[in-house]
């Protein structure tokens, strides 16, 4: 066992080691908080209708430099993309379908109302990730697999609907489903049409409701 002047020494290393470790790890947690800044400052800049966020708008939002911005990403695609994925996340609740019962009417009622709120917190980042996804696999893979889900959720949850549309039948009823509860439909009532929140919700509900019409 050392003693004296040697033990000291080796205190001394082990005190060193664990100052610089805690001084790596404290950079990396304030590399990580910073990465996040950026990511919400672009989120809030698309939500307050800044349709293209510039990196001097990321970077003043944040409260970073540009050069920090570009620290932690490639370029704007690639913030973009982590933004794509962080909007998911947090929307993630409103994912959720809402309770399957009563009658066809109430569930419709219930499913469209759940779209309509989604869309609506949605849509400022989904616009920007409509601009992109020609460019970035990465944001084309997330909104396929956004729409995916959502498909599958429809045909789920009015499986019993559909189990009473003929069986040939079956696979167009459910593909005008998929449009008529789509992003892409919502977004045509509310910027194409003009629509409010009420009327375009009103609208959808009676697009599917008369895409079930035989079965009711």
């Amino acid at each position: 066992m050392a003693t004296g002047p040697a033990r000291q020494a080796v205190d001394d290393d082990d005190a060193g080691g664990r100052a610089e470790m805690t001084e790596v790890d404290g950079r990396r947690a304030r590399g990580a908080r910073n990465r996040d800044a950026v990511v919400t400052a672009i989120l809030e800049l698309l939500r307050e209708g800044n349709p293209d966020p510039g990196a001097h708008e990321i970077a003043e939002r944040s409260g970073v430099s540009v050069r920090s911005v570009f620290r932690h990403f490639d370029d704007l695609e690639s913030l973009y993309e982590a933004a794509v994925e962080q909007m998911v996340e947090r929307s993630r609740d409103l994912y959720e379908p809402p309770p399957a019962r009563g009658s066809t009417e109430a569930r419709v009622r219930a499913l469209v109302d759940q779209r309509a709120a989604l869309y609506e917190d949605i849509t400022p980042t989904r616009l920007a990730a409509e601009r992109l996804r020609g460019r970035s696999a990465a944001i084309a893979q997330n909104l396929g697999r956004a729409h995916a889900f959502l498909r599958d959720q429809a045909e789920s949850y009015l499986a019993g609907d559909l189990a009473e549309v003929a069986t040939a039948d079956r696979r167009a009823v459910l593909d005008g489903l998929d449009a008529a509860l789509s992003w892409s439909s919502w977004h045509q009532l509310r910027a194409d049409q003009g629509l409010s929140v009420a009327r375009a919700t009103a609208a959808t509900r009676e697009l599917v409701l008369g895409l079930l019409a035989p079965t009711r």
